[in-house]
């Protein structure tokens, strides 16, 4: 109320919110134009009987890679960039002319949809809900992972100028195919328009299932599917943080649809479109590989042997860029994982064998298999019960079609691979959603037939959406994103109240020299630190650990500190004591000592509560 009536009442403040508003519509012509040049760019890779979903992710995928070659090569600037994305415009002209034209017949198209009042409310719906995660994605980015690899790798990138092994940290080492596209927006833009690919990710995942909902069945199956998808907890929350698993989901559901149409038709299109596009899923997220073995056994239970042989070729030629860079930095193509077969550079027995056990599966019992299952769809705020109710009605149903059937197949091979291969998390179950949500729309429209049922199936579902919409602006009510979007709040403002350890980051870029190199203890979030950091994730050998626990005295201590060439160090009790409990982290180390060097070598400049601070090493 507060902000609201500054806003009313004071005219520099509405002048602010204009002119964040005229920003926000900057980064959404960027990421809209992009977008659009993606779509010209597929076309023209494939052919114009691509479709333009995969014409958009086959695009993004190209735009991926050369950023990849170009960083590898130390081409970093803007400049070289926007210039390639010129040229591209003018080889893809005449697919960029087609795609528009498609668009304006579609847009045309729009007065022939029929509204009534239960297609009026999802779409409401869905509108909301695209505000609402767009609103989050504008806010600047705070979740752990993606400050520390997603978002943390890129920015390393940048400050090196460079696409380089960074030996300390294992995750910048997997596939990078949206961190890539991150990088892009970085270049470009800025962080708001990298972390806007997530969103549209989610936006692109939705209308792919309205599409194939449409095509396969009718509107209204595909509408259903759509809203039920994107209106999800976990699609919310995902939407707003620079992630990767919208990316994963979008390119896993376009090679299995592209499949189910190729088993349908004979077309080898279709076979192809698949290919490409679960390769550009591996190229998201190694756990691709579970979509990829269920489609692998849909084409062996066709009988076609050689057709399988073909496919694992196309992705892994399509995803290869990733296993050669890797080969070539590392020595092992899928790095960190097979150590005993590929070894691999700066990883060894310890790592390994500490990396496989945070990532296994737990119990593996029948009992454990159900009680996953019922926990996951009742007990995850994420998750919704919608599905789990919906999806077994589907037996009394006559003639189901053989697409669902080959969607629920998918669903059962999904959910064991992702019980038995890996640690359970609910994000690696994304991919498997857009299926669910496609499921749950054609049985919903099939059962709906039945009149007696129609309007308390209907009344079900809209309380069931609107639910889980008031449970997404919940949970992103905790970070309170609209004084920021909105510009009521600014970026340093939105971040010290909203994540923890920045005060001390931003202690560090304000006050600590350019040259400047901060050893971090405890802290992997770089991405915000605007100093030169020396740092290790919890899987990479401790910088600190390695230097403390081979010393004999502080002195010592302080000789290899300064052999490192670290001037300052940044200390986080907090995430100390977080990683020890989690990952059993510096748990044998020699705090004694430490405190010893702290002492005698150390000047506190800093600190927030004891909790995090930053010393300067005389």
């Amino acid at each position: 109320m507060v902000t609201l009536y500054f806003f009313f009442t004071n005219p520099v403040t509405r002048l602010g919110v204009l002119i964040c508003m005229i920003k926000r519509m900057y980064q959404l012509g960027l990421l809209s134009s992009i977008i659009f040049l993606s779509a010209g760019i597929g076309m023209w890779f494939v052919g114009r009987r691509c479709t333009w979903l995969y014409s958009i992710g086959i695009g993004l995928g190209v735009l991926s890679y050369l950023t990849l070659l170009l960083g590898i090569l130390g081409i970093m600037e803007r400049w070289v960039y926007l210039l390639i994305m010129g040229i591209l415009i003018i080889f893809t002209r005449r697919e960029l002319w087609e795609f528009g034209q498609y668009i304006y017949t579609r847009i045309k198209g729009i007065k022939e949809f029929k509204i009534n009042a239960f297609n009026l409310i999802l779409i409401s719906l869905f509108g909301m809900s695209v505000i609402l995660n767009l609103i989050g994605a504008f806010t600047p980015e705070v979740h752990y992972d993606a400050l520390e690899y997603h978002f943390g790798a890129p920015g390393e990138f940048l400050k090196d100028g460079k696409i380089h092994f960074l030996q300390h940290n294992v995750y910048s080492n997997f596939p990078s195919l949206v961190e890539m596209l991150y990088l892009l927006g970085m270049l470009i833009e800025g962080d708001t328009l990298a972390k806007l690919f997530h969103w549209a990710f989610g936006i692109l995942t939705g209308v792919t299932i309205f599409s194939f909902g449409k095509r396969l069945f009718s509107t209204k199956v595909g509408l259903v599917g759509m809203v039920v998808f994107y209106i999800f907890g976990q699609i919310t929350i995902l939407s707003t943080q620079a992630l990767i698993d919208m990316g994963l989901a979008f390119y896993s559901f376009l090679g299995l649809m592209a499949i189910i149409e190729w088993i349908e038709t004979k077309d080898r299109k279709w076979f192809l479109l698949s290919g490409i596009s679960m390769g550009l899923a591996v190229g998201c997220k190694y756990p691709a590989l579970l979509s990829f073995l269920a489609i692998e056994i849909f084409i062996l239970f066709q009988k076609r042997l050689k057709s399988a042989i073909l496919f694992a070729l196309l992705v892994l030629l399509t995803s290869s860029p990733w296993f050669i860079k890797n080969f070539i930095w590392t020595r092992n193509p899928v790095y960190p994982l097979f150590y005993n077969i590929f070894d691999g550079k700066n990883w060894d027995k310890v790592k390994d064998e500490r990396f496989y056990k945070a990532h296994a599966p737990g119990k593996k019992d029948p009992v454990t298999l159900v009680r996953t299952l019922v926990d996951m769809t009742f007990k995850d705020q994420f998750m919704t019960p919608l599905f789990l109710l919906l999806i077994p009605l589907g037996i009394f149903l006559k003639d189901m079609s053989k697409p669902i059937r080959y969607l629920l197949i998918y669903l059962a091979l999904f959910y064991l691979f992702w019980f038995y291969w890996t640690h359970r998390i609910d994000r690696f179950f994304l991919p498997a959603i857009p299926a669910m949500a496609l499921v749950s729309g054609y049985i919903y429209v099939r059962l709906a037939e039945a009149k007696i049922l129609e309007k308390p199936l209907s009344i079900i579902l809209i309380f069931s959406l609107l639910f889980n919409l008031y449970i997404s602006a919940f949970t992103l009510s905790s970070i309170n994103p609209f004084a920021y979007a909105f510009g009521f709040e600014t970026r340093d403002e939105f971040l010290v109240r909203t994540l923890p350890p920045y005060p001390a980051m931003k202690f560090i870029n304000e006050n600590l020299d350019e040259d400047a190199v901060v050893l971090l203890i405890g802290e992997a979030e770089i991405h915000y630190i605007k100093r030169a950091v020396l740092y290790n994730t919890v899987f990479d050998t401790s910088i600190i650990e390695e230097v403390v626990n081979t010393s004999t005295s502080p002195e010592e201590v302080y000789e290899k500190i300064r052999d490192l060439g670290a001037t300052h160090l940044l200390l986080n009790y907090v995430e100390v004591a977080r990683l020890n409990r989690t990952y059993s982290y510096m748990k044998d180390f020699n705090w004694d000592l430490l405190y010893g060097f702290e002492k005698k070598y150390l000047e506190k400049l800093y600190s927030l509560e004891d909790k995090v601070l930053v010393y300067k090493v005389k």
